[in-house]
């Protein structure tokens, strides 16, 4: 996608990432703003927003420990979704990682979020648990892996 650029984070853009991440996940938990700016304190390599035309599109947050990653959270705006804007943020993050050495890549999805776990996998993850009541609500999560060569 012509225009689209994968940068860095900026604080100063905070309230525009809570309100991609408000709309996004509507009727969901959403993440704090102290938590997104302690996240990227710890690691800043792992807070990526996609811009096109400067416009903030989307974004994508991770962290890492010694030996693995965690993507956190990723969401675009409801019309740039399906433009391969997600896969772009998700690729990134994980060359990210790479850089740091870091080899096994995990997450956690809805059970019941299809289309996010149908992205996850045409990435490589795989689901290797289900983990019941994982959200504060009751519902169940995935957790699932990808293995960086």
């Amino acid at each position: 996608m012509e225009n689209l650029s994968i940068e860095k984070f900026d604080p100063l853009n905070l309230n525009e990432i809570l309100e991609i991440e408000r709309n996004a996940f509507e009727k969901k938990e959403t993440f704090t703003k102290e938590y997104f700016l302690e996240v990227f304190k710890r690691w800043s390599e792992g807070f990526l927003v996609a811009k096109i035309n400067k416009e903030i599109v989307g974004y994508t947050i991770g962290e890492k420990n010694e030996n693995s990653g965690l993507i956190i959270s990723i969401a675009v705006k409801k019309e740039w979704r399906r433009k391969g804007i997600g896969r772009k943020l998700i690729e990134k993050l994980l060359e990210n990682f790479k850089k740091e050495g870091i080899k096994n890549i995990f997450l956690h999805v809805r059970e019941e979020n299809k289309e996010a776990i149908n992205f996850y996998q045409a990435l490589g993850f795989r689901i290797i648990e289900l983990i019941v009541n994982y959200y504060s609500n009751g519902e169940n999560a995935y957790l699932m892996e990808k293995t960086l060569s």
